[in-house]
């Protein structure tokens, strides 16, 4: 799945900066991995669901921090977070039904962005 690929390699840069994303480019990263999970969540395997839910969590924290503040784009942000939290916890949701358990889930996740 390329755009897996283009997503998680994009999420990896993000992580190791020290700088916030300007807002367009949180914004339309946040739109990549929204339209992602709409058109390929059902062909994913664990692997894969594992890597887009570590995703998922990242975008919800930061969303959520950055909606903390009282800016323009407040709202926006708290769209952001809350969607992006549905789809973390649909992701471990289906994860726990084709049988891992929330240990192994968070095992899993938290081993992503180790370099």
């Amino acid at each position: 799945m390329e755009e897996l690929v283009a997503i998680s390699t994009k999420m990896q840069e993000y992580v190791k900066m020290s700088d916030e994303l300007p807002f367009p480019e949180f914004s339309n990263y946040y739109q990549q991995v929204m339209t992602f999970l709409q058109e390929k969540y059902q062909d994913l395997n664990p692997d894969q669901l594992i890597e887009v839910k570590g995703i998922c969590s990242i975008v919800c924290s930061n969303a959520q921090a950055r909606a903390a503040k009282k800016d323009e784009n407040r709202k926006k942000f708290q769209k952001m977070q809350e969607k992006a939290n549905f789809w973390h916890e649909a992701i471990e949701h289906r994860l726990k039904k084709e049988g891992l358990s929330k240990e192994e889930i968070e095992e899993k996740e938290k081993n992503l962005w180790k370099d």
